[in-house]
């Protein structure tokens, strides 16, 4: 064998190395700033810290240990933004086995306009259009077995699911009735539901709703929330947590079947988007006050209340997701 192929030959077996070569991957919190137009994620879960010594290697400068603020104190940490610019984001879900993050926009103050649901890299690049024009949309689902994504049009009272790459738009259900403007969605691809928040006219008298995954068998299994704005799963217990949203609003847990509905942390104002982190057990939830809009964590029964990050411009769609590094 002469030199040449003896050096392609060692250039091919490299190459084959860092193809098989496990890629390291860290959790991370993925979220909006609704009012400064951002889709943004940080580091998850945060680092609990006494000094600015216990931060050293984490990607912190330094230890939030702010004396206005109630401990713990945890790491500070860079928020990294994979997009800006944007109309008003509004509803996000995360697929980390593609590594793609789908996310809406949703500027209303001119009155009912068509805004679309997009796609970005966790990278931050290879940001495209998924569905150019959706009425009013806001919640969204990702379905990762599937490689779908549930969208609510809220204005446009539909519930939609689309490829990943656009193909086969379908509109899986309209409402209609005095109950009929959908805000979130939440998928469960390995119990076959999607979960369907509903709002009114009115703040009061929203609903919760399971359907199939292709919209079959619609149920109410949830009455008379006021401002209902997020749902998420935890998938093992079958257990749903819902936001009440507004000033005194709360988050609840209720079962699939709708038989047990129970408030788990209350006195809550204007409360937005909710997560599961089935890794750690905990929610997550965001209050989208503009000026003071703040993450917090919690355990499944509400307590170990803790706020994580703050953010002045209303954080609103919450996932969780896995990136490289």
């Amino acid at each position: 064998m002469n030199n040449i192929a003896a050096l392609s030959l060692c250039l091919v077996a490299l190459v084959a190395f860092a193809t098989a070569a496990p890629v390291a991957t860290r959790r991370a919190i993925f979220f909006e700033e609704q009012r400064a137009g951002k889709v943004e994620y940080m580091n998850w879960p945060p680092v609990p810290c006494k000094a600015d010594g216990d931060c050293v290697g984490i990607n912190a400068s330094y230890c939030m240990n702010d004396k206005t603020k109630t401990a713990p104190f945890f790491c500070h940490q860079s928020t990294i933004t994979l997009t800006s610019g944007l109309a008003r984001p509004t509803g996000l879900c995360v697929d980390s086995d593609v590594q793609k993050v789908f996310f809406t926009e949703d500027d209303q103050q001119s009155g009912d306009t068509e805004w679309p649901l997009s796609v970005i890299n966790v990278d931050g690049t290879g940001k495209s259009s998924v569905v150019p024009k959706l009425l009013d949309p806001q919640g969204l689902g990702c379905d990762s077995k599937a490689q779908k994504v549930y969208y609510t049009e809220h204005h446009g009272q539909r519930v939609g699911v689309v490829n990943y790459d656009g193909t086969n738009q379908t509109v899986l259900h309209t409402f209609t009735g005095d109950i009929n403007f959908p805000s979130a969605v939440v998928v469960d691809n390995e119990n076959g539901y999607i979960f369907v928040q509903v709002e009114g006219s009115l703040s009061t008298g929203g609903q919760l709703w399971r359907m199939g995954l292709d919209g079959s068998n619609p149920t109410n299994i949830l009455k008379d929330i006021v401002r209902a704005y997020g749902v998420a799963t935890d998938v093992a217990t079958k257990t749903l947590f819902y936001v009440q949203g507004g000033h005194g609003g709360f988050i609840g847990s209720v079962s699939y079947d709708g038989k047990v509905n129970k408030n788990v942390l209350e006195n809550l104002d204007y409360p937005y988007g909710v997560a599961v982190d089935e890794e750690n057990k905990r929610i997550v939830f965001t209050t989208s006050g503009v000026g003071d809009g703040v993450v917090t964590t919690m355990n499944f029964d509400g307590s170990d209340v803790q706020h994580v990050a703050n953010f002045g411009f209303a954080p609103m769609g919450v996932g969780f997701g896995v990136i490289p590094y």
